[in-house]
């Protein structure tokens, strides 16, 4: 920061005396940023603040002019916007805006924090269902609005780009943690999927960063579904074995990457030769548990697409129960008669 201070003090590559001076100019400075100067009967002032006490000191290598105020970088300078009033200032932001105000969070983001929010543009909600959008402004429904908004938000800290390590957990204002990553030239992600599209937008009381996507939060009861609880362990277990990345999430590349690994499982134990199979008990449970992983991942893998309605290329524990159950009655509607009841997705 020091550094960048005085930098922002040096014009390179010319010495400009007073007389070279036009009315008004732009210098780029040392540091990158331009100095705005001008010069009228009252003198020479730079950004309009500081005023050149004594101009044109003379040195082997270029000129100095003494200046009465510390010039500070644009990127220093103390935002006057509290996130609340810089949120209401961004054109992008308005539907967040509208959310804050349903969820009467506006108070708390206007407190002194410093807060880190990832912000959702309007074009990030727009990728919800409409009726899940709805749902989440019906008055009725405030508590489930306030922890998806609370769970973009980080109190304690402004974390900006520059302090981002290559994958780390904040705890967020809802109470879960969001999986952060700085993937480097890639950008920035927040729980694999949001991307950081406009980063360190600073505010008097923290900093913004917006994203792509909205970030639900985890079920914390788990979920009410159509499932059997006989059926529901399993499902778990294939799900926790798919979730790779350990996020609480599916995502494309995981189902393809264990439905490969699985069936390659498959055809390994199968090479092993016939032989086994019929004197070994054990040897036939296990092929039949790894022919039963590879049914169940490429299962999934087929309804996949079927349930990422808002088309942010994951699902969830309880999508990921209701998929593969809906896939095994419909497998048993074509082979025999079945009432015709759906399993519907709800947290």
């Amino acid at each position: 920061m020091l550094d960048a201070v005085l930098e922002y003090h040096v014009v390179a590559g010319a010495a400009v005396y007073s007389k070279d001076l036009k009315a008004e100019q732009q210098f780029k400075t040392l540091e990158g940023h331009k100095l705005s100067v001008r010069k009228g009967g009252s003198g020479v002032t730079i950004n309009g603040k500081s005023k050149v006490t004594t101009a044109d000191v003379g040195a082997s290598n270029g000129v100095v002019h003494i200046i009465d105020t510390v010039l500070i970088p644009p990127a220093f300078e103390a935002p006057r916007k509290n996130i609340v009033e810089l949120a209401v200032s961004t054109k992008q932001l308005s539907v967040l805006v509208s959310a804050l105000k349903a969820g009467k969070l506006v108070t708390a983001l206007e407190g002194t924090g410093p807060f880190t929010v990832f912000a959702p543009s309007n074009e990030a909600f727009r990728k919800l269902p409409e009726a899940t959008l709805a749902g989440l402004l019906d008055p009725k429904n405030i508590k489930k609005l306030d922890a998806v908004l609370e769970y973009h938000v980080v109190a304690g800290a402004a974390v900006y780009s520059k302090d981002l390590t290559r994958e780390q957990l904040f705890k967020t204002l809802e109470g879960q943690k969001l999986t952060v990553e700085n993937r480097i030239a890639g950008g920035v992600y927040v729980n694999r999927n949001a991307k950081v599209t406009t980063a360190d937008v600073g505010a008097s009381n923290g900093v913004v960063h917006i994203i792509d996507h909205v970030l639900v939060p985890p079920s914390r009861s788990g979920c009410t579904l159509g499932v059997p609880r006989a059926l529901q362990s399993g499902y778990a277990f294939e799900f926790a074995a798919l979730d790779t990345n350990h996020n609480g999430y599916l995502d494309a590349a995981e189902f393809k990457d264990m439905g490969v690994k699985l069936a390659d499982k498959f055809s390994h134990y199968r090479s092993w030769g016939n032989r086994r199979l019929r004197g070994s008990g054990s040897w036939a449970k296990l092929l039949e548990h790894q022919f039963k992983e590879k049914i169940e991942a490429m299962r999934a893998a087929k309804v996949f697409s079927k349930f990422d309605k808002n088309h942010n290329h994951s699902i969830s524990l309880c999508e990921f129960e209701n998929a593969m159950y809906h896939e095994r009655l419909q497998g048993d509607m074509r082979g025999q008669h079945h009432d015709g009841s759906t399993v519907v997705v709800h947290d």
